[in-house]
Order: structure tokens, then C-alpha cells, then sequence
């Protein structure tokens, strides 16, 4: 994990579609 000005925008960008693709269609990711 690493602490920049990218990872947070990373983190944000991959956990909104993660989040929607996990409510949409849970399968184990």
C-alpha cells in the first residue's frame, strides 16, 4: 500500500465500480 496523491484517487476509482459490481452481481470478488 502505498501513501501518494495517486493511491487515493486509485483507491476511490477502484472502489466505486467494485462496490457497484459487488451489489450488482456478488459472486466472490
Amino acid at each position: 500500500m502505498s501513501r501518494g496523491p495517486g493511491s487515493v484517487a486509485e483507491k476511490v476509482v477502484h472502489h466505486a465500480p467494485c462496490s457497484v459490481l459487488t451489489v450488482r452481481a456478488p459472486k466472490g470478488k
